[in-house]
C-alpha cells in the first residue's frame, strides 16, 4: 500500500482505489485533526502521524485505529506538549521533538503499552538538556545522539538498561554556545554555532577544538565524500570551504542577493544543492565556485510557507528537489535546468 497524509486524513492506495481514514463529529476516534503533515512508519508497521494541531498520533493499520500520544503521556499537571518532529532511529526507536519542551524517547514504538522517557532542561539523573529549545537532533555512526540547543549541546548514550543518558562533555565547549548545525566524518563530529565558530569533537579522545570561521551564523555543514573538503553555509549567504586536516579556509563564496543559506546536499558529481531562505533551490559548483538559483512559478493562490524542502539523488544519479516555498522537479545536467 501507499499512504498519503492529506488535509482530509490519511489515504491508503492499493494501486486501484483509495480508502480514507479520518475522524468525524461524534465518532470515538482519538484523531483530533484531520490535516496530516507528516508520516513515519516504524519497524512494527505502525504509522506515526504529526497533525496540523501539532499533536502526534499512532495509527494501527491492522485494527484501523488512531492512538493520541498526548493521552499516553502521564506528566505532572497534565502538561500539553506541542510537537515539531517524529524521528525514527536507525535501530528502531522513535524520538519525538517538541517545541520548547525538550524531547521524548520511545524505546519500543510497536508495544501495546508505550513507554516514554523525557529529556528536558532541569531534569536530573542523566536526562537534563541545556535548553528545552532543540536546534538539531543527530544520531551518529556510533549510535550516540547529539541534541543541539541555544545554550549548549548534549550527547546521549544508551546504557545497559536500554535508556539513553547524558555523556559527560567538556563544559567549556558543551555549554554557552548556541549550536545551530551538525555533520560527521570518520574521526569527528562537526558542530556549527550562531557566532560563526566551528566546534569539532574528536571521537577517539572525546576532546573539543574550535575555530572562528565566519562573522555570521553557521546554518549548514556538509563533509564532502568527493573531495578533501567540508562545506559550511552561513546566514550571510556564504559557502565556506574548509580543509578538514588543517581547518584552514580554502575558499569563501558569497551569492549575490542571498541573505542566508541553509542545509547542504552533495550529489555524486560533487555539486552542492543548498536550501535558500525563501524560494527554490540553489546549485553551487565548488570547482568553479559558481551559484545558480532555480525557482518555479506558483500557479496557485496558496503560498506554501511550511518547510517541506528536500533534495535527494535516486539510484540512477538523478537529483530530485522539493523546492523551498513551492516547486518540484529533477535536474537535467545537459540543459542545466530543473525540469518539472
Amino acid at each position: 500500500f501507499m499512504w498519503f497524509g492529506t488535509w482530509d486524513g490519511i489515504n491508503r492506495f492499493d494501486g486501484h482505489n483509495f480508502i480514507i481514514y479520518k475522524s468525524k463529529p461524534g465518532d470515538t476516534s482519538s484523531l483530533r485533526n484531520n490535516r496530516i503533515d507528516n508520516i513515519v512508519e516504524d519497524r512494527s508497521g505502525y504509522l506515526w502521524l504529526k497533525a496540523y494541531d501539532n499533536q502526534i498520533y499512532r495509527f494501527d493499520k491492522k485494527k484501523e485505529q488512531f492512538l493520541a500520544i498526548s493521552d499516553q503521556l502521564h506528566t505532572p499537571g497534565n502538561t500539553k506538549f506541542v510537537f515539531e518532529d517524529i524521528i525514527l532511529s536507525a535501530n528502531g526507536p522513535i524520538w519525538l521533538q517538541t517545541k520548547n519542551q525538550g524531547i521524548f524517547y520511545v524505546p519500543d514504538p510497536g508495544a501495546a503499552h508505550l513507554r516514554f522517557y523525557r529529556y528536558a532542561n532541569g531534569l536530573g539523573n542523566g536526562f537534563n538538556l541545556p535548553s528545552n529549545n532543540i536546534t538539531f537532533f543527530y544520531e551518529d555512526a556510533q549510535r550516540l545522539v547529539w541534541v543541539g540547543t541555544p545554550n549548549g549541546i548534549s550527547c546521549l548514550k544508551k546504557n545497559a538498561a536500554g535508556t539513553y543518558i547524558n555523556v559527560k562533555l567538556d563544559q567549556a565547549f558543551s555549554r554557552g554556545y548556541n549550536f545551530t548545525s551538525v555533520a560527521e566524518n570518520k574521526d569527528m563530529i562537526w558542530l556549527g554555532t550562531s557566532n560563526g565558530y566551528l566546534v569539532l569533537y574528536k571521537k577517539a579522545t572525546g576532546q573539543f577544538i574550535s575555530k572562528k570561521v565566519s562573522a555570521n551564523q553557521l546554518n549548514g555543514i556538509r563533509v564532502s565524500k568527493k573531495r578533501n573538503a567540508a562545506y559550511l553555509s552561513t546566514s550571510g549567504g556564504e559557502i565556506i570551504t574548509i580543509d578538514p586536516a588543517s581547518l584552514s579556509i580554502s575558499s569563501s563564496s558569497r551569492m549575490a542577493g542571498a541573505p542566508a543559506l541553509y542545509s547542504i546536499y552533495e550529489d555524486r558529481s560533487g555539486l552542492l544543492w543548498i536550501e535558500p531562505e525563501k524560494h527554490g533551490v540553489i546549485k553551487y559548483d565548488p570547482y568553479k565556485q559558481t551559484f545558480k538559483h532555480f525557482t518555479q512559478r506558483n500557479d496557485a493562490n496558496y503560498e506554501n510557507l511550511a518547510k517541506y524542502y528536500n533534495v535527494f539523488e535516486d539510484k540512477d544519479g538523478v537529483v530530485w528537489t522539493n523546492m523551498k516555498g513551492e516547486g518540484f522537479g529533477y535536474y537535467d545536467p545537459a540543459t542545466d535546468k530543473v525540469n518539472y
